[in-house]
């Protein structure tokens, strides 16, 4: 009996440590202005941290195939009579058609880059500790799909910095029924542009493509998403994050002594904060590099003397 008591307590006092650790968190990380990018570790080490820059890809390669597909339209005209209908579709004829692939070529050309948000504080407002569903930088599913399978690293930015550097068109993602997603379609009226002038009509075509963008299916809806968009007509876009990073958190699933040391440094030489991510079937485990750098040579040392 004595025996199971001991252990009892000491199993109440490790998942005390482990609950700790979890509300330790840096303040950044518990900004609604904060935001996060999965990656895997050499994305990370070898492109993102050492270029200072992020990357907006072509929309056309998602791997949603609701995001990649062309676009879909149609055109024509709401008339009184026939002899309005030939007047409006000769005097726009040549317009509608510049028009059409101006829109077009900027919907398909579209670049585009993803983060994860924090949950929305209100959220949790009774909770004394934000608890780890809070945080955009804990969604198991991300992780999975686009953290190298739980061994890669999540980067995480100032949402208002980056918007300052790159302030060409940015949206919080709404998420929608495919009933609503059916209708992804634009359509180009000659009686519109006639009535409205091409500038006038142009923007509003714009704006109906751009809430389009901001259109996901409602499954996924836990990554709570953030987008910067480009319309560049270069392949890709880049962004300099230089000014707008605050925190690097890392996987230790098999993470490499190699890769590790270097994200070290990359934290030190930017002075931004790193997390320590440890997986397990009880959870999760968070750490900071300062405390897991405390720890470490509290051990070391004593593991020396025992030699």
């Amino acid at each position: 009996m004595e025996q199971k008591s001991v252990g009892f307590i000491i199993l109440g006092i490790l998942n005390f440590n482990h609950y700790k650790m979890n509300n330790d968190i840096p303040e950044v990380f518990k900004s609604q202005d904060t935001i996060y990018h999965y990656c895997s570790t050499n994305t990370a080490i070898e492109h993102i941290l050492f270029e200072k820059q992020l990357r907006l890809s072509p929309r056309k390669s998602s791997f949603d195939p609701i995001e990649n597909l062309k676009v879909s339209y149609g055109q024509g005209g709401v008339y009184s009579n026939e002899f309005e209908m030939q007047s409006i579709e000769q005097r726009t004829e040549t317009g509608l058609k510049r028009l059409i692939e101006e829109v077009i070529g900027r919907y398909e050309g579209t670049k585009q880059l993803c983060f994860c948000k924090n949950a929305p504080i209100e959220k949790f407002q009774s909770h004394i500790n934000l608890p780890e569903e809070y945080y955009g930088f804990l969604k198991p599913r991300m992780w999975d799909q686009y953290g190298n399978r739980y061994q890669g690293v999540c980067l995480s930015f100032s949402r208002d910095k980056l918007i300052e550097i790159h302030n060409e068109l940015n949206h919080d993602i709404n998420y929608v029924a495919y009933s609503h997603l059916s209708n992804n379609h634009l359509s180009f009226h000659h009686h519109e542009l006639d009535s409205k002038g091409y500038d006038k009509y142009y923007s509003s075509l714009v704006a109906t493509m751009n809430m389009l963008l901001s259109r996901k299916h409602q499954d996924y809806s836990g990554e709570n998403e953030f987008r910067m968009y480009s319309f560049s007509d270069k392949e890709y876009e880049y962004i300099d994050i230089s000014e707008a990073i605050n925190g690097i958190i890392v996987s230790k699933r098999n993470l490499s002594k190699f890769a590790n040391d270097q994200l070290v440094r990359y934290s030190k030489d930017m002075g931004i904060q790193m997390l320590y991510l440890h997986w397990s079937s009880s959870g999760i485990s968070i750490r900071t590099l300062e405390d897991y750098e405390k720890t470490y040579k509290m051990v070391v040392p004593s593991l020396d003397a025992k030699k």
